[in-house]
């Protein structure tokens, strides 16, 4: 498989205090490694498509967390999908699918254990092993268990997890209340996505909203938000109710 004689890669060049600015990330540009050059046990892996999830923010944090920081200098880190293009490890054929923590870079050297291969279904994408599709059905279905007749709220219903959680909710049987952050959104999870209702947290009437629209209580939480969101939902639950702690992007930036 021929390769481009050099590859990209974005490193993180300043920590953010706030939000990601012009100058937080740079692009840099290497000479692609040769396949002579791997050691026993290794993989040359091209990104075909990468990962953006909010967890990320934090991983710009200098601070203490489930997971280290990245370096200032070091290629952003992040889970992609790609092709093993040369191989020197036993567990992978040169052509393969694969998924991998590769960073956001074109091109990287990875060892084995950092690899997982990818068997896609009939007419199965690469996309559609990024890592969201394992917060959904995982945490929705193995973790909510949600069943026919369950009301379920999800919060950031419509990113990219939270639209298909609804969706996945709808389909066993559930009520399913999406909370998101516009008017538009709203009608977007109603009209679109099949949700039974949605709340705009950033209205002004949204805990009155959030009250009225929860008198059944909550069988089924996902959480990807925190903060008042969560408390709100923890004073509607209902005995015995489950949470889904998926994320909590409300905290991630103060």
């Amino acid at each position: 498989m021929a390769l481009s004689p050099s590859f990209k890669s974005v490193v993180l060049a300043k920590r953010p205090k706030d939000h990601i600015e012009a100058d937080t990330f740079r692009v840099e540009e290497s000479p692609t490694p040769a396949a002579g050059s791997l050691k026993d046990g290794e993989v040359l892996f091209q990104s075909n498509y990468l990962s953006l999830d909010p967890a990320m923010r934090g991983w710009l944090n200098d601070t203490r967390s489930y997971i280290p920081p990245v370096k200032i200098g070091a290629v952003m880190r992040g889970n992609g999908v790609g092709t093993i293009v040369a191989s020197k490890s036993s567990k992978f054929r040169t052509g393969e699918t694969a998924s991998a923590m590769c960073g956001w870079s074109e091109i990287a050297v990875l060892k084995e254990d950092l690899v997982d291969k990818l068997d896609l279904p009939i007419n199965g994408t690469m996309t559609d092993s990024l890592a969201d599709e394992v917060h959904q059905q995982f945490g929705i279905l193995n973790v909510g268990r949600v069943k026919a007749g369950d009301f379920v709220v999800v919060s950031g219903a419509a990113g990219a997890t939270g639209s298909v959680v609804g969706q996945i909710a709808k389909l066993k049987g559930a009520t399913v209340l999406g909370i998101t952050g516009s008017d538009d959104k709203c009608k977007w999870l109603v009209n679109e996505l099949g949700f039974d209702n949605a709340l705009n947290y950033k209205d002004k009437s949204f805990a009155k909203n959030f009250r009225a629209a929860t008198k059944q209580l909550i069988d089924v939480f996902f959480d990807n938000v925190g903060g008042e969101v969560l408390d709100l939902a923890l004073a509607r639950a209902k005995e015995h109710s489950t949470f889904v702690m998926c994320g909590g992007i409300s905290q991630y930036v103060e």
